[in-house]
């Protein structure tokens, strides 16, 4: 594979806010820099190897239809499998956010899991 698509994520909706109003916790802080810093060396890694790297909005990926594009309300914690109310299919949160990843990287959007 030449190719690797990711979330672009906003990992303020990952973290916590501290309680103190004008300032974040430290911890929370530090630990979304890691992240970032390690996301960064990834995809340094992956270009410098002749990988192509593209990044994706992260917004909805897994509550996105991959099938027909409706924004489903479920509990993501809760509810590994969930059937779409707009078209009736049942998907893996997590396959069906890959394939939305895909869909929205340009690329074909067929996959084993998703029974395509």
């Amino acid at each position: 594979y030449g190719t690797v698509v990711l979330e672009k994520m906003d990992l303020r909706n990952l973290t916590e806010k501290a309680k103190r109003p004008d300032d974040e916790n430290p911890n929370t802080k530090q630990h979304r820099n890691r992240f970032r810093a390690g996301v960064s060396i990834l995809v340094g890694c992956l270009k410098n190897s002749g990988m192509r790297v593209i990044e994706v909005p992260d917004k909805d990926t897994t509550k996105t239809c991959h099938v027909c594009g409706s924004i489903q309300n479920f509990d993501a914690k809760m509810e590994l499998v969930h059937t779409c109310t707009g078209c009736g299919t049942e998907w893996d949160q997590d396959c069906n956010a890959c394939l939305v990843m895909l869909d929205r990287s340009g690329f074909a959007t067929e996959c084993a899991c998703s029974g395509s």
